[in-house]
């Protein structure tokens, strides 16, 4: 290696330890200098130091001379005794800026204790009480009596405005938050309007909730937007009665008992898509927010571990044990919870150790982390009392289902896996996106190296830079680029990684190995089959590699989802779970 190079691989290790906004520079080194990339920004690519196939004859042992690894264990110890970064801004205050209209925080005295940009006057200040921010008089005395009843986990989503000339359609949203907040003491109260437009995507949400037909969604989207029954007749050119027909079928599908009660739902749906992409597991300490059927839990494994684990849909509905992908994919969108319940289905996901609150096994990887989680998922099933679960596993999740289903077949009733199939093949490398493409290198050469950059990722994180960074692994795929522009599609991925990412990148790490592995022996063996659901569209991880594995596993049925990519689970979550309600009856 020239000198020249040397220099510039050790500046960008020791950057990459201190200053992690310069990602895209230190990568373009790492990738140029290593493995002979060029920059992204050029399209006539030279050839590559290590071929595309990576067959295993190439070593980089040259290239990281004693020297240059001494100073990456300098730069590892370097991180290790900074340890992360305390965010200065208030979880709170956080909330309070992401919501998209004026939002306080309040106490029980109604003395505003925090609020947006929005919240603020003509003076650029904050109202002193809630009764200067809300002067709507019908508005402030609902959310008294809810204040004063002061259920913990509650939510208030009720019609109504911030004050007397509002003329706008929109509906109030309060939230009790957790005493033990980082704002001021004591109860106190999360207060904002809700804009209720009633786009297609809230209509959507309302119409797969509770299965209504597009005519029924209408008329129901007409009912909140103020409209009386004879204008939505004469609206729609039909009679009252025939209204009113629909307006029965509404009430029995959302066992609404009025029209009020159905105006009630349609504005939850609607706050809810705000709530469930604002509100995170640090701001509160149930996941109750407008009845959301969701809920957080955890056991104590037999080796003393901690274990958390997420249920969603239905809790007396058919389980279906959902493993996440490294390390995001464990919440499910918020209409998908409510289909999942409507559909008679219970998801189970289990956090794997070191992701989120549960223990971690900092020193097992490949073989024996696989059977420890096994034996994990094991444990849990038989403390929920459930016999047989169908399995879900969502891309590097996948690999988990299949150890499970092949060491505990009796214990399975389905196995299915999103996005990715446990089949790996180093020619495939060449169609990897480059990013993920230098982190599988890496793994797979200079796995030295893993630590600096996966800590330089948690960095990121703990800069608030998870949306650019989200964007920026994404870039080469349009599927997953229009499916980012979904706010609560961004949420769960930047959450999900946060929470994955809060003990540190170690079972980062762990799963990264488990990417460039192959399975399909052990797939051939096991008693149950795949059923695969891969995007057509997936710029990430190509359906030709799923479709490889269905040629090599006798009995995989692959469904191509058209329009999907990577981000199917978000996307096309309809999809997954009729495949598994399918499944039910086919048995």
């Amino acid at each position: 290696m020239r000198q020249e190079d040397r220099d510039k691989l050790i500046s960008a290790v020791y950057t990459a330890t201190l200053a992690a906004d310069d990602l895209d520079e230190i990568l373009e080194t790492f990738d140029g200098v290593i493995f002979g990339n060029p920059p992204l920004d050029q399209t006539n690519a030279p050839v590559h130091s290590l071929p595309d196939t990576d067959d295993g004859n190439a070593s980089l042992d040259l290239a990281f001379a004693p020297k240059l690894l001494d100073h990456l264990a300098r730069a590892r110890t370097i991180q290790l005794r900074m340890g992360r970064k305390k965010n200065d801004t208030p979880d709170l205050q956080k909330l309070l800026d992401a919501t998209p209209n004026p939002a306080i925080i309040c106490d029980q005295t109604e003395a505003i204790l925090a609020g947006n940009q929005l919240a603020k006057t003509d003076k650029n200040c904050l109202p002193g009480t809630l009764s200067a921010f809300c002067t709507h008089t019908a508005s402030l005395e609902r959310a008294r009596r809810f204040m004063v009843r002061n259920t913990q986990g509650d939510v208030l989503i009720e019609p109504g405005y911030l004050n007397p000339q509002a003329s706008i359609n929109t509906c109030v949203l309060v939230k009790k938050i957790d005493t033990d907040s980082d704002i001021g003491s004591g109860d106190q109260f999360f207060f904002t309007i809700i804009d209720l437009g009633f786009d297609p995507e809230k209509s959507n949400v309302f119409q797969n909730i509770y299965d209504m037909t597009d005519t029924e969604t209408k008329i129901a989207v007409l009912l909140a937007s103020g409209r009386q029954i004879p204008e939505i007749a004469k609206s729609r050119k039909t009679s009252i009665a025939t209204i009113r027909t629909h307006i029965k079928r509404i009430k029995k599908k959302t066992n609404a008992r009025d029209i009020a009660a159905i105006v009630r739902l349609l504005c939850g749906v609607s706050a809810g898509i705000l709530v469930s992409s604002q509100f995170s597991q640090s701001t509160t300490t149930s996941d109750e927010t407008s009845n959301l059927p969701r809920s957080e839990h955890q056991i104590i494994l037999r080796d003393g571990r901690k274990m958390v684990y997420l249920e969603q849909g239905n809790p007396n509905g058919h389980p279906v044990m959902l493993l996440h992908n490294m390390p995001y994919g464990s919440v499910l969108p918020t209409a998908a919870i409510w289909a999942a319940k409507r559909m008679n289905l219970r998801f189970i996901c289990p956090y794997r150790p070191g992701i989120g609150e549960s223990d971690p096994l900092p020193n097992l990887s490949g073989n024996a982390l696989l059977n420890s989680v096994a034996a994990d998922m094991y444990e849990l099933l038989d403390e929920l009392k459930i016999a047989k679960a169908n399995l879900l596993g969502v891309v590097i999740g996948s690999v988990y289902a299949l150890r499970f289903a092949r060491l505990y077949p009796k214990r399975v009733s389905g196995l299915f896996a999103v996005t990715r199939a446990p089949i790996w093949r180093d020619e495939w490398l060449s169609q990897v996106p480059r990013r993920q493409r230098l982190i599988m290198r890496i793994t797979k050469h200079v796995p030295q190296l893993l630590p600096l950059i996966t800590r330089t990722l948690v960095m990121l994180y703990d800069d608030d830079k998870a949306e650019e960074l989200t964007r920026s692994l994404c870039q080469e795929g349009e599927a997953e680029m229009l499916a980012l522009e979904n706010p609560e599609t961004m949420n769960l991925l930047v959450e999900g990684n946060r929470l994955g990412l809060k003990q540190g990148a170690a079972a980062f790490r762990q799963d990264c190995f488990l990417t460039i592995t192959d399975f399909t022996e052990e797939a051939r063996q096991s008693k149950h089959k795949f059923h695969i659901l891969h995007g057509a569209s997936d710029g990430i991880v190509k359906v030709e590699q799923s479709k490889a594995f269905a040629d090599e596993v006798p009995g995989t049925h692959l469904e191509m989802v058209e329009g999907a990519g990577h981000f199917l689970i978000y996307s096309h979550w309809e999809r997954v779970l009729k495949a598994i309600k399918n499944s039910q009856k086919d048995k």
